[in-house]
C-alpha cells in the first residue's frame, strides 16, 4: 500500500456532497464563446501513473506561468485581453472519481480555503499562493491523486476494458484522471510520462511520445 492509503482525500467534502445529490443533471453545452482567458496556464507537465489492481496513484509536476495571451496575440500584437478568474489557477477534475492526495506550490503544502478551494468539478489555487512563491523561482504546483481505472465505466480518463488498461482524454476525459486545466487553450508540453505497473499482468506499457527508457523496478 501507498502512504497516501491513510490520508483523507482533500476532495473528500465535496465529493461526499456530490454522490449525495441524486438529480441527474442535465448536460451542458460549452462553445467556444463561453471560454474566458486564465490568467495563469500550465507550459510544462511530467506525470507519474504507479498503477495497481484496485488503484492507480497519478502524479503531475506541473510549471506554472502567466498566460501570455492576456498582453499579446498570436502575432505578438499588444492586446488588452481580461480574465474572469483574478489571477488564481483554475483546474478541471472530476471529484466523482479522483481523489486528490496531496496539493502543493514549490515544495509546501497548501492549505484548504486558505490557498486553495474545491467545488464540484474545480479546484482553484488562490493568486496569493501561487505568488507567495520565490520570484527567482518558476511555481511548481504537485498534485497526487488516487483513481480507480477498474471501476471506470464511462471509457472517459483511465478505464481498464477486458486485461487493458486504455485512456481516453477527449473531449472531456483528462478531468477524470487528474485536476488540470482541461481545455483546449492550455496546450502544455508533456516533458515526460512514466507508467509503472505489475509486469505479469502488464507485460506492455505504451505511451504516446519518444521514447526514453524501460525497466524492472
Amino acid at each position: 500500500a501507498t502512504a497516501t492509503a491513510t490520508i483523507p482525500a482533500l476532495n473528500a467534502a465535496v465529493a461526499a456532497a456530490t454522490a449525495a445529490n441524486t438529480q441527474k443533471e442535465t448536460p451542458v453545452e460549452v462553445f467556444r464563446s463561453d471560454y474566458q482567458p486564465l490568467s495563469n496556464i500550465v507550459s510544462n507537465i511530467c506525470m507519474n501513473f504507479d498503477i495497481h489492481s484496485g488503484k492507480t496513484v497519478v502524479t503531475s509536476d506541473m510549471t506554472v506561468v502567466p498566460n501570455p495571451k492576456l498582453n499579446s496575440d498570436d502575432n505578438g500584437n499588444s492586446t488588452s485581453v481580461s480574465s474572469s478568474d483574478g489571477g488564481d489557477l483554475v483546474l478541471d477534475g472530476d471529484e466523482t472519481c479522483v481523489k486528490l492526495m496531496v496539493l502543493q506550490v514549490n515544495g509546501r503544502d497548501l492549505v484548504a480555503n486558505e490557498d486553495y478551494v474545491v467545488s464540484p468539478g474545480k479546484l482553484v489555487v488562490k493568486a496569493s499562493a501561487l505568488k507567495g512563491s520565490s520570484s527567482s523561482m518558476p511555481t511548481l504546483l504537485k498534485t497526487v491523486v488516487e483513481i480507480v481505472p477498474e471501476e471506470n465505466t464511462q471509457l472517459s480518463g483511465l478505464y481498464k476494458s477486458d486485461s487493458i488498461y486504455c485512456t481516453q482524454c477527449e473531449a472531456m476525459g483528462f478531468r477524470r484522471i487528474t485536476y488540470y486545466p482541461d481545455r483546449p487553450d492550455n496546450m502544455a508540453v508533456f516533458e515526460k510520462v512514466t507508467i509503472k505497473a505489475d509486469k505479469a499482468s502488464c507485460p506492455v506499457l505504451l505511451s504516446n511520445g519518444n521514447f526514453v527508457e524501460s525497466g524492472d523496478v
